[in-house]
């Protein structure tokens, strides 16, 4: 009896390897190469030496017989022996050799067998040669199978085999699906002393590892297989003697044996045969007597057919069956529980299918005489839903009316039932067969409602239900729809709910609003009306009048017109409001009113009304301020008589600096008489710190200017704040110095790019807010950059708690909605809006376009971070030293070159220390990206030029790493009309960087309107030229110029002597123009510190 099959294992081979084989394999498999080197590190020193001192004794020893014992005391060391290197006769072939060409053949073994070469034997490790000799084994392992497969050698027996064996295919049951089968396989090995026994895969390994004559003892088409099942032995139970086939499996051993006599069925010599051909099942009919029987045939082929019963179908995939004594291929095999079952069963009568099953089978189209459209008696049926409205849920049923017997039929959900027997029952099964009943199915099965009994779906009767239903509702069927009154009333017949928004009054500077509804026959109570005046979504449940449809964009429409009036819901209580909530109301914004006398007057003073009070700009003030700029002043103005705080939120370069100013100096004019002065802190970031100053000296001169900036000099600036009327640092100094700052009471404090504050939980958050101040302003072009938190964050520091806490405002303001509710978050932010109307001012340029200049030109100062300082310092050393020394041998004019060179290496450092060879970072680079980017995410196209083409291509390549779109043109730019038109014609926001030489005439970019100089020209003019690229005919918005300028370098000191010398350089035609201006005391002080 042979032993039956165990689950499959994993492989172990018979051989035991080695503790150091073993040991090894482990330390490869689980860490590689580097896990090896550790282990090998982690032998000892005295192990190493010991080994060494053999293998040395071996290299030398000219017997044969000492140096095999000397040998193998090394493999003892190692826990090893010579069988652990099965190879041919590498022996033989070492003791031909001596001294390091045998300790190279030695470690050529070890690589041979796979295994590690100890640390001793590494030096003699000759890794080429060993991949030499691997090609070459190759090699002729490949030829010498083409030889044999091309000229089989002849059976090289002792006389005549000896032994031989026999397959045998046995057909078992498969335990697990009945009606399904296995192809179990036997291997008898017949020997004349031992006779006919079963062996086992594991057998036929040991077969092949024995000595080479037991190969002679076997037919060679024998060996074959033996060769064949010791290599597949470990998919398999290799100790069970009968092997159970199924799918894969089966499959293999058929493509390998189904064509030779291999394989013979158990009692027979007939071979089990494959030629990979298919077979197929088709529906059939039996008729036996009055009843009629549904089968399948099964088609050979040979356009043959035959029974069910006449087929052995096997278990697994792909499916096989067994017909006669050939194996087949199945073809659109059935699941295997189903055709097992059908296999078992082989018929079964036509009343017992389902209906759908009738349904498709009479529409086959045979071409075998069967008449399928006799297969059942069909009804043509108008599918009818069902609805009602229950007190929590919806219920609903789908019944279908037969237009042949009016009889009523009902989907279970899974099939069509009659619901009362016919009287006098038909001989044949009956059906409805109708494409209208197959889309109101598929209607019912995407609803996907819950099913708590067969026929009956439910679905809660909450606003997400109804809402996914009415979703549903205009991709219903064709159908019969009845449902309860208060269904028809939201899906039948739906009268939707519009609110109406009314002004109820107005006044000088109030007015009062109110919803109401109209009610479409619906009696609404006060209970009614107060649920209303909160309702969002399209559903709503009210207290006495039930479920109601909303009419959701009227509703949304009047939420978001009175959350813009800062009124909260839709009341019908009337709302008193301050007039300047509605001052910025449209014509478009009144139409959401119904009209009313009431709505004219409102009309009529919302025209008169001029805003806040008008203030007289203070004397003295060196500027003539445009009419928003105006009114920006009279805002902050009046905010300050009511003792707010404020945010001036202008778009960038609309001047925000000049009305801040302007602001500062009329608190300083009309401060209370015998009140002590004090000064203004303006907290910005580093690169407009002496850009306040600069502008301060430029439009309010009598304001004295105390800048507290990097160095120990700011320790003994701080005892003159009190005497100064403004004090300006940037926020990394605050957070240092915020204790000695904090001494100071200060008349405002104002904060330039005020997103710096904008995480609550930032250090300089928590500093801004320990300041004190009789006012506070926040100054930024972007209130919010990255989220709603933002705004919250600055307006918490001018009006504390204005905004209640985090919670309060992200639960009211920054409420998170899916997609489709978007209107919620929409309205959240209109009331927003409305609640910082009184304290927020902001103007974009396309509103205030009419009284923008041309152009608006603004310095930009870049800090050099630490270490770009010390290696600007450095050179500025080196170059003072060789410059003057030039100058005092020559003269400043043959001097020129020297001068051009030492200013062009500094002017390099302060671009970017890249171009002089240095990888220290850039602070002009990240000042640049600071202002950039947020441009960019506005939706604007920049211009940036520089003189020097290697930093083109340095921002080139930050711009690309940041996946920002980048046209570059230089000198060496072939193809310029091409990228200048793409630029142009490209809608999208993007940065054209361009070399100051080759741009500067005779392009035309009006498509951007925001250009950065990134490094100062010698000459203005030509600075002037390659603005004017953007600023040109076809030009409609303003141009915004930045000169970006390293303070307390360079470029700072050739940007004042362009300022002194005005004209002088503007005469003056490139650098040499520029170097023959300058005077003894212009190079001193250039090259000063």
């Amino acid at each position: 009896m042979p032993r039956a099959a165990k689950k499959k294992k994993t492989s172990i081979s018979s051989a035991k390897a080695s503790k150091y084989d073993a040991h090894h394999k482990v330390i490869d498999n689980t860490y590689g190469d580097f896990a090896d080197l550790r282990h090998q590190l982690s032998e000892s020193k005295e192990d190493v030496e010991e080994r060494s001192s053999l293998l040395k004794m071996f290299a030398d020893c000219p017997d044969s017989q000492r140096s095999w014992l000397i040998l193998e005391d090394y493999f003892d060391k190692l826990t090893l022996a010579r069988k652990d290197f099965s190879l041919d006769d590498w022996w033989g072939a070492m003791t031909q050799l001596k001294g390091d060409a045998r300790l190279e053949q030695l470690a050529l073994v070890f690589m041979k067998s796979g295994r590690s070469v100890p640390n001793e034997l590494m030096p003699y490790a000759d890794f080429s040669r060993f991949a030499q000799v691997e090609e070459e084994e190759k090699d002729f392992k490949l030829f010498k199978g083409l030889e044999e497969w091309m000229f089989p050698p002849s059976p090289s027996h002792l006389d005549a085999p000896r032994a031989s064996m026999k397959v045998i295919a046995k057909i078992i049951d498969d335990d697990d699906i009945s009606g399904l089968n296995k192809l179990a396989v036997e291997i008898h090995v017949i020997r004349p002393r031992t006779g006919d026994r079963v062996k086992s895969l594991e057998d036929m390994a040991d077969l092949t590892m024995r000595a080479a004559h037991e190969q002679e003892l076997f037919p060679s088409e024998d060996w074959q297989f033996i060769r064949w099942a010791s290599d597949i032995r470990h998919d398999y139970d290799e100790e069970a003697e009968l092997i159970p086939l199924e799918g894969a499996d089966l499959l293999k051993w058929l493509v390998q044996w189904g064509g030779t006599s291999r394989l013979t069925f158990e009692g027979s010599n007939e071979s089990v045969r494959f030629m990979g051909r298919v077979i197929e099942m088709e529906p059939s009919l039996d008729k036996e007597k009055s009843n009629l029987y549904f089968t399948h045939l099964v088609n050979l082929p040979n356009k043959k057919t035959c029974q069910m019963a006449d087929v052995t179908f096997f278990s697994g995939e792909p499916a096989l069956a067994l017909i006669e004594s050939e194996v087949f291929l199945l073809r659109n095999a059935p699941p295997a529980e189903v055709l097992g079952g059908w296999k078992s069963k082989g018929r079964a009568p036509v009343s017992n299918l389902t209906h759908r099953l009738l349904t498709n089978l009479r529409k086959i189209k045979s071409t075998k005489g069967l008449e399928w459209e006799q297969l059942c008696q069909t009804h043509k049926a108008t599918p009818k839903f069902i609805f009602e409205m229950a007190d929590e849920t919806v219920n609903l049923k789908l019944e279908a009316k037969s237009e042949d017997d009016k009889s009523i039929w009902q989907w279970s959900g899974h099939e069509w039932v009659r619901e009362k027997e016919q009287k006098k029952k038909s001989k044949k099964p009956e059906v409805l067969d109708d494409e209208r009943l197959e889309a109101a199915v598929e209607w019912l099965r995407r609803l996907d409602w819950f099913t708590p009994e067969p026929g009956l779906w439910v679905g809660d009767a909450n606003p997400f239900f109804l809402e996914s239903l009415h979703a549903a509702w205009p991709d219903r069927p064709e159908a019969e729809y009845v449902g309860d009154a208060e269904f028809k009333r939201l899906f039948l017949q739906p009268k939707r709910l519009k609110p109406k928004l009314i002004v109820k009054g107005s006044g000088i500077d109030w007015l009062s609003v109110s919803a109401e509804w109209e009610e479409e026959g619906l009696s609404l109570t006060d209970r009614d009306l107060q649920q209303l005046a909160g309702a969002s979504g399209s559903f709503v449940k009210l207290p006495d009048a039930g479920w109601v449809q909303l009419d959701q964009k009227a509703v949304i429409d009047a939420q978001e017109a009175m959350a813009d009036l800062g009124v909260d819901g839709l009341t019908p209580i009337e709302q008193k409001i301050g007039l300047e909530q509605a001052a910025h109301l449209d014509e478009d914004g009144l139409s959401k009113f119904v009209p009313s006398d009431e709505l004219e007057q409102l009309r009529g003073r919302l025209d008169e009304f001029e805003g806040v009070d008008v203030t007289d700009l203070p004397d003295n003030v060196c500027a003539e301020l445009r009419p928003y700029q105006k009114d920006g002043f009279n805002f902050l103005c009046h905010l300050s008589r009511l003792k707010l705080g404020g945010v001036l939120a202008d778009d960038m370069g609309l001047g925000k600096t000049l009305q801040t100013l302007t602001w500062l100096l009329w608190l300083k004019v009309n401060r209370r008489k015998n009140t002590k002065p004090k000064p203004a802190l303006v907290i910005c970031p580093a690169s407009v710190l002496h850009n306040w100053r600069r502008e301060s000296e430029k439009f309010t001169p009598d304001m004295k200017v105390l800048v507290l900036e990097s160095g120990q000099a700011r320790h003994n600036l701080r005892k003159y704040i009190p005497e100064h009327d403004i004090v300006v640092t940037n926020y990394s100094i605050l957070r240092r110095d915020l204790d000695d700052l904090a001494k100071f009471s200060f008349k405002a404090v104002v904060l330039d790019e005020a997103q710096f504050i904008k995480n609550p939980g930032a250090q300089v958050t928590k500093s801004v807010k320990q300041l004190k101040a009789d006012h506070k302003l926040a100054l930024t072009g972007t209130p919010i950059e990255n989220r709603m938190l933002d705004l919250w964050s600055i307006v918490d520091f001018i009006q504390p708690s204005y905004l209640g806490d985090q919670e309060h405002f992200t639960q009211t303001y920054d409420i998170k909605v899916a997609e489709k509710e978007e209107g919620v978050a929409r309205i959240a932010r209109r009331k927003l809006s409305a609640k910082l109307r009184p304290l927020l001012l902001r103007r974009i340029k396309k509103q205030v376009a009419k009284d923008l200049p041309d152009r608006i030109e603004q310095r930009l100062d870049c800090e050099l971070p630490e270490e770009q300082r010390k290696l600007y310092l450095a050179e500025l050393k080196r170059s003072r030293e060789q410059v003057m020394k030039a100058v005092k041998q020559k003269g400043i004019a043959k001097s020129k070159m020297h001068v051009l060179a030492a200013l062009t290496r500094l002017r390099q450092i302060c671009c970017h220390p890249g171009l002089v060879g240095s990888d220290t970072c850039s602070g002009k680079m990240d000042t640049l990206f600071e202002l950039v980017e947020p441009l960019l995410e506005e939706g604007h196209k920049v211009l940036i030029f520089s003189q020097f083409v290697r930093m083109l291509q340095i921002l080139e390549k930050q711009f690309d790493d940041r996946k920002i779109p980048t046209f570059l043109l230089t000198g060496e730019t072939k193809n310029r009309q091409e990228i200048v038109n793409e630029f142009q014609a490209d809608e999208s926001p993007s940065v054209f960087l361009l070399s100051l030489r080759a741009a500067g005439t005779g392009l035309n970019l009006t498509s951007a309107s925001y250009v950065v100089i990134y490094d100062p020209w010698w000459n203005p003019a030509v600075e002037a030229q390659a603005i004017d690229r953007t600023h040109r005919i076809g030009q409609t918005s303003t141009v915004n110029a930045y000169k970006m300028i390293s303070p307390g370098t360079v470029e700072e000191k050739i940007w004042d002597l362009q300022q002194q010398k005005a004209k002088t350089v503007s005469d003056v035609l490139g650098d040499e123009g520029f170097a023959k201006s300058l005077t003894q005391n212009d190079l001193e002080y250039l090259f000063s510190d």
